[in-house]
């Protein structure tokens, strides 16, 4: 296991120093993916303005957002981003019991927006996707035209970066790990090609 290519350094990168400012007032780290992203300083850009328009859009709630891309990431079994976001939803209010419970969607823990979303996104996790007309409108109950809009792109933003992060074998930050190992490991979490090769870390350019 191991990272696939070196990843650049925060400092190396000043022109992006106010994206990682953000992320690490945010969630507390910057997600090392970024730092492979920064390879090519156009791709960074790219996700770091995917990233302002889909994640920080003021048509849903942080919670909400945070809610349905761990479930979209989780169903989609994509350890990486599922810690992250786990882990933010819980920091948003979403309540563990409802983290733990996400392949039990039918449970009376949630209410009857939340077990429509949780559809939603293991329909949008599978390949090829299965969402159809009938979960398009289940969900629309629930959500104005600009909160689905918002809600589609950030699954949309989630299938690239979990793509990049299984193909790149990004390691799994400390802070996520250790949450997803206590948290997520019991409903069938495991770090896969995301953990850190110690042999590689220091040696990063």
């Amino acid at each position: 296991m191991g990272e696939r290519l070196q990843r650049r350094s925060r400092e190396d990168m000043p022109e992006f120093e106010h994206v990682f400012a953000t992320l690490e007032q945010d969630q507390g780290y910057v997600s090392r993916s970024l730092f492979m992203l920064g390879r090519d300083a156009g791709l960074l850009t790219a996700v770091g303005l995917m990233h302002e328009a889909a994640w920080y859009a003021p048509t849903l709630d942080p919670a909400v957002r945070d809610f349905a891309a761990y479930a979209f990431t989780m169903y989609r079994r994509a350890p990486y981003s599922a810690a992250h976001c786990a882990l933010n939803a819980e920091r948003h209010g979403i309540p563990r019991v409802k983290v733990v419970s996400i392949f039990a969607p039918d449970s009376d823990i949630y209410d009857a927006r939340e077990r429509t979303l949780l559809s939603f996104c293991a329909a949008a996790a599978t390949t090829p996707g299965s969402v159809d007309g009938a979960a398009f409108a289940a969900l629309s109950v629930h959500f104005d035209q600009p909160a689905l809009l918002t809600l589609t792109a950030l699954m949309a933003m989630m299938s690239f970066l979990t793509t990049w992060n299984a193909i790149m074998g990004t390691a799994l930050e400390e802070t996520p790990l250790s949450y997803a190992r206590e948290v997520l490991a019991p409903i069938g979490w495991d770090v896969g090609v995301h953990a850190l090769d110690v042999r590689r870390e220091g040696h990063q350019a």
